[in-house]
Formats: structure tokens, sequence, C-alpha cells
């Protein structure tokens, strides 16, 4: 009776180690916003609150990655490691800042600045899985803008699915076109170092699937941007 019970406890400290925790992260891109402007080349920063929508407790072992965009063009060099300084239970909230992000020659006038906050966490035990990473994960705002460069593009539901992910040899990016257009995927490790590229050239409206060959790549978290004309949606896969 003993040993089984002492077994009946290894297994549910084994099972409770590695189990997966289930989240689905809100934002919400509290500045800049409407009236806000932003000028060429000067240090601003963004203020973002986090939802914990799903079932499972966001930790501080976890990170948040925060990628910045204008319109259909992701700064990767704003990927930002963002630390959880406290425990976000389920239903809860916590606030965060990104400071001494700048944009260097978009347009004068009008921009859509949108924030993208992706949940991390690379260890074995206690994995974390983010349910609806896609869509809600991404807050924007149009906002007035002194300076040259980059047109202004409304953001759109345009949404992605990846799959077998993780993947090992093939992952395939689904996704349905809206019309007739130039269509792209960029592949960026962790760091928002540009690891792959494909251009699918122009494609017709309604439901495509293009294969990716990342048997080369690294074990390890990875994103994927698809620009499909003026829509873009970003998302993370896994290389195991």
């Amino acid at each position: 009776m003993k040993k089984i019970i002492l077994f009946s406890f290894a297994l549910l400290v084994v099972t409770a180690i590695y189990s997966q925790r289930t989240v689905d992260i809100g934002i919400s891109m509290t500045s800049p916003n409407s009236s806000s402007t932003i000028r060429t080349g000067k240090p601003f920063s963004v203020n973002i609150t986090v939802t914990n929508n799903g079932p499972s407790m966001i930790k501080t072992t976890d990170t948040f990655v925060y990628f910045m965009g204008v319109g259909t063009t992701l700064y990767t060099q704003t990927a930002t490691v963002v630390p959880i300084t406290a425990n976000i239970n389920s239903g809860a909230t916590a606030n965060y800042t990104i400071n001494n992000l700048t944009l260097s020659a978009p347009s004068g006038g009008q921009v859509t600045l949108c924030s993208y906050l992706i949940l991390y966490n690379g260890t074995t035990p206690d994995s974390v899985y983010d349910m609806n990473i896609d869509g809600n994960n991404r807050s924007c705002a149009t906002m007035n803008f002194s300076g040259a460069g980059i047109n202004p593009v409304t953001a759109s539901n345009f949404t992605t699915r990846a799959y077998p992910n993780p993947a090992s040899t093939i992952l395939n990016i689904e996704f349905v076109a809206a019309n007739n257009s130039n269509s792209s995927i960029v592949i960026y490790d962790m760091q928002g170092r540009t690891v792959q590229t494909i251009n699918n050239g122009v494609i017709e409206a309604g439901l495509q699937t293009v294969a990716i060959d990342v048997a080369n790549l690294s074990k390890g978290v990875y994103f994927y941007k698809v620009i499909n004309g003026n829509e873009i949606s970003m998302n993370k896969f896994i290389v195991e």
C-alpha cells in the first residue's frame, strides 16, 4: 500500500511539472493613441494593457516578446523581451511599458501603429500555449506622424494557421486571400532576425496553403509573418 501511495504521489508531481498551461492573452495599446504625434527618430514609449483570457496562470518564468509595426511593415529590430514582473491569473490584467522605440522616415500625416505581444516559455517542463495568438495579440491605432517615407495602411482581420506545430521537416501555412495579390512569408527567430523569406508571387483569391521546409532550422521558437497584398498576419511556431 505504501509503495502504491508513493508511486501515485510521484506521478502527480511529474504530471504537474510537465503539464502544458493554456492561456489566451489579449492586449490593448493605451498609448500612443489617435491623438498622439510621433516624430522621425525621436524616442517614444508604448503602454499596453495585457489581459489573461485563458484558463491558466501566466507566470514570472514566462516572457513577453514585443514587436512594433506600421501598417504591414513589421519593425523586427524592435523585438524586445519584456520581463513578466508578477503572475497574471486567469481574468486578470497587467500594464507594461516598452521604452526607447523610434521610427525612421515614415510619411507625414497619419500612420497606423501596431503593437504585437507574444508569450514565450522556452523551458521543456511547464510549457505554455497561447490558444489565440493571431487575433487579440495585436492592437493598432492610427495617429499623426511628422516625417517622410512609409505610407499608412489600415490593419485588417487577416488570419493564418500553421500546421503541424511543432514541426520538424515541413511547416504548412494556411490563409485565405481576399483577392489576387502579391504574397510573401518571412520567418524570424526570437531575436527578430530574418532567417528565411518565401516569395509566393501573385496568388489567386481563396484558400492558400504554402509548404515551408524548416528541417535546417535549429530547434526552438520562431515567428512567421504572412504579407498578402495590404494584409498582414503574424504568428509563432516551434521547430522540434
